[in-house]
Parts: C-alpha cells; structure tokens; sequence
C-alpha cells in the first residue's frame, strides 16, 4: 500500500465513523423528541405559567367551571325574584286600579 492508499484508507474511514456518529446523533435526538423531553420554551413556561396566567388575568379550568356554577345559581335566584316581583306587580296593578275607582266613586259623590 501506498501513502495515497493510507491516506484514502484512513479518510474513508473518518467519512465512515462521521456519517455513523451524525446517524447516532440524529436518532438519539428523534428519541428524546418521541419520549417528550421538553424544549426551552416548555420549561420557561413551567417555570413561569402562573405568573403569566396572574398578568393577563387569565383563570384555570377549575376555576372557570366554580364561576359557571356560582353564576349559575346567582341567575337562578335572581330569575327567582323576578318572577317574585312580577306577581306583587300584577296584586299592586289589581290595587291601583281598585283605588282609582274607589277615588272616582268619591270624586262623583262630591
């Protein structure tokens, strides 16, 4: 073997050894992407999640659903009254009319 012959030989095999290693290295990474290690932006937003939710105000699912339920009720109540009211409303309308008459009765007997 001749020094070129060597010097390919051992070329051949570093292009050999890095297509090999940027295989390794390529489906290493493909792995860590399939088993959902998170990325820098999923860990800023682990770290920092309940103060971004805090500064725009945003709620959790938990509590949405407790304000849905509390409101829920609240209407209810109020829905409640107002069906309250509208019957004294209709007794007090049956009242005013009664004392207009009653008061034309008067007026007409002056």
């Amino acid at each position: 073997m001749t020094t070129g012959e060597v010097i390919l030989l051992i070329f051949i095999l570093l292009l050999v050894a890095a297509a090999v290693a940027a295989v390794l290295y390529f489906v290493l990474q493909y792995r860590k992407k399939q088993r959902g290690a998170p990325d820098h932006i999923e860990l800023y937003f682990q770290d920092h999640f309940s103060n971004i939710a805090s500064e725009w105000d945003l709620m959790s699912r938990d509590s949405a659903k407790q304000w849905k339920n509390d409101i829920t009720s609240r209407l209810t109540k109020v829905g409640s009254e107002i069906d309250g009211l509208k019957k004294q409303r209709n007794a007090i309308d049956a009242r005013i009319v009664n004392l207009e008459h009653e008061v034309t009765r008067l007026e007409e007997g002056i």
